[in-house]
């Protein structure tokens, strides 16, 4: 169904559309509002004469404004565009998406340039969760205001200056950390996003990159692009240092040679889920890696895995081998032409990979012979309780159905405790959309264009599912972007 959204667009008449069930009114509202946000913010509330679709639904009859009013979800995104004048009369209206939101989180879109003065004093004693990210064009005041040569290399905060004792989630792109960075004593989950081709460089120095891996209170790490924009990254190679992070519990790296290279110099005894996406596992030379390893780790997540020769295999494959030593939880998602040699290399390696496994999930285009299979499903059948094998509905529909007679379904079966379906539906969702693993504030919307997904293209949902108890502002995810 397709409708433009104005008040005059549908006339307070006798027409079926308006005697529709509440129900399925309902999900044609979002289904509408989901159209209007995929464009960005900044480009519907210039026009001054273009209402916002959520109020010009609410406008056609008594009826829809009933339901309308009712449903939360069309009230969660607060955008803000205009000069910071302009902030008070526009206090009225940010009540009223308060109350309709509630419990839900509200989400506030504002302008940037115009919003970040008065956010250098602010005073945010509830706020929770704070992300920023530009859009592609990167105005003048986003360059890092340093001569060549001189970078940021501490983590002193430019806005909340005041206090904001409850941040706990920051989410940033390192160019912007001259300008945004907030205080970080009580910081526990932190996202960062280095763009490989940053016109300016990120302004940040190694030293104050060394500062974040030893946050004190730092619980999730996800980093997103190489540190090539960071000044002095390369020391990871030419001075490898210890990095004790206790109580870091979940780390996520897509595409970050240079940390994936650091990973046997970080000491984090509590490290307990490690994803890696677009990697290669080669990279770590077995003389960089010492004797110690993550004692924790019981989830591993490999995630498009690039293309070495097969034969490198068996030169580099320790550093892999100790990480799956003590892992219940395997996971491997390969979307490429290639995606059957990765699972046969983990599957048939000489060494033991994964002893206490128990549950292994596979997703490669490309793989489905059952004999790699079984052949990692025998080795764990001695001894232990088994494993329960993820694979994906087809795969699994084309073993049953005797693809290969040498391998009928019943010798497959027996491999295993238990053989699990993916739906093509789930394909995209073997893990966890929202990071960390298990929580239910996903700061990261595709819709807003800001940051794309790892390994899918809606890794983080599009629907606001996050129901948030407390009073307002209790879960506020503040999300920036720069308007030219």
């Amino acid at each position: 169904m397709r409708w433009d959204a104005h008040p005059d667009g549908i006339r307070n008449s006798n027409v079926a559309v308006l005697a529709l069930p509440a129900e399925l009114t309902d999900l044609i509202f979002e289904l509408v509002l989901h159209e209007e946000r995929s464009a960005l913010f900044y480009h519907r509330n210039k026009k001054r004469n273009h209402p916002w679709t959520e109020l010009s639904l609410a406008l056609v009859c008594r009826q829809w404004r009933a339901v309308a009013v009712e449903t939360t979800s069309l009230w969660c995104t607060y955008t803000f565009v205009g000069q910071a004048r302009d902030l008070a009369t526009s206090l009225g209206r940010l009540e009223g998406y308060l109350g309709r939101s509630y419990p839900r989180p509200l989400d506030l879109l504002l302008d940037f340039v115009t919003i970040l003065e008065p956010l250098r004093h602010l005073s945010a004693p509830r706020l929770e969760h704070f992300q920023v990210e530009t859009n592609d064009h990167l105005s003048d005041f986003a360059r890092p205001p340093t001569k060549p040569g001189v970078y940021i290399n501490s983590l002193s905060p430019t806005i909340f200056q005041a206090g904001a004792p409850k941040l706990s989630s920051f989410w940033l792109q390192p160019s912007l950390y001259h300008c945004c960075c907030p205080p970080t004593a009580n910081i526990t989950t932190l996202h960062f996003t280095f763009h490989e081709h940053d016109l300016f460089g990120s302004g940040l120095g190694f030293e104050a990159f060394q500062h974040v891996l030893r946050l004190p209170t730092l619980e999730n790490l996800s980093i997103k692009g190489d540190l090539l924009s960071v000044a002095g990254a390369c020391d990871f190679y030419s001075h490898p240092e210890t990095y004790h992070m206790p109580r870091l519990q979940n780390l996520r790296l897509q595409n970050s040679p240079l940390l994936l290279d650091a990973l046997p110099c970080l000491r984090a005894p509590a490290l307990g889920s490690l994803i890696l996406e677009d990697f290669t596992l080669f990279d770590v030379p077995d003389n960089h890696i010492p004797n110690y390893h993550f004692p924790s780790l019981r989830s591993l997540a490999l995630i498009d895995h690039k293309t070495v020769a097969i034969q490198h295999w068996s030169e580099r494959p320790l550093f892999f081998y100790h990480l799956t030593q003590k892992i219940t939880h395997l996971t491997v998602s390969q979307r490429d032409a290639f995606g059957d040699w990765i699972v046969q290399e983990v599957m048939n390696t000489d060494r033991n990979i994964g002893p206490d496994l128990l549950v292994a999930t596979f997703n490669a285009e490309g793989s489905w012979h059952p004999e790699d299979y079984v052949e990692l499903g025998n080795r764990r059948i001695c001894g232990c309780s088994g494993i329960a094998l993820h694979i994906p509905e087809r795969l699994l529909q084309r073993w049953k159905d005797g693809i290969t007679p040498e391998f009928p379904y019943s010798k497959i079966e027996a491999a295993f405790r238990e053989i699990q379906p993916i739906s093509d539906d789930e394909s995209d969702l073997i893990l966890s959309r929202n990071f960390p693993p298990g929580n239910t504030v996903a700061l990261i919307r595709n819709g807003l264009g800001l940051d794309k997904g790892f390994h899918s293209m809606n890794w983080f949902t599009m629907q606001d599912n996050r129901i948030a108890p407390g009073p307002y502002f209790h879960h506020v995810s503040f999300c920036f972007s720069l308007t030219i």
